[in-house]
């Protein structure tokens, strides 16, 4: 998927771009699921084209990346707080203690997920800048 979009900030090879609703999905009623503050959203790309703060730019946005986020940031907290409340309850025969189970859980996951997330990064699922369509005067 392509979208068009401002490049606001560069940091390390990374561009914050802002992307506005395009007109075609005016009447799309997944619009909600992309665009849930309105119009527009900031999303994180690689500068591949070389872009600076202000360019017009093209951003390619792999496939598989909305279904692989909502998989690791969605369903897989929701399977481990399962998992640790029923763990939970075998071990210790308590509600609190098998809800703080499957919330311990939870938070041993977001500590190795974070971590990990940023050492293995896979660059096939990364937005990056495809091209520079409007270069900015400054």
């Amino acid at each position: 998927m392509e979208d068009r979009g401002i490049v606001k900030k560069i940091q390390d090879g990374i561009a914050v771009v802002q992307i506005t609703s395009p007109e075609e999905c005016s009447s799309c009623v997944m619009r909600k699921l992309c665009y849930p503050s309105g119009g527009a959203k900031e999303i994180q790309a690689q500068n591949r084209a070389g872009a600076k703060t202000g360019d017009e730019v093209v951003v390619f946005i792999p496939e598989g990346i909305g279904w692989l986020s909502v998989f690791v940031n969605f369903t897989i907290p929701v399977i481990l707080l399962i998992a640790g409340i029923i763990i939970g309850k075998i071990l210790f025969r308590k509600d609190i203690y098998s809800f703080l189970t499957g919330i311990s859980v939870i938070v041993l996951y977001a500590l190795v997920l974070i971590p990990v997330d940023r050492k293995i990064r896979d660059k096939r699922f990364v937005p990056y800048i495809k091209e520079i369509i409007n270069p900015s005067t400054d």
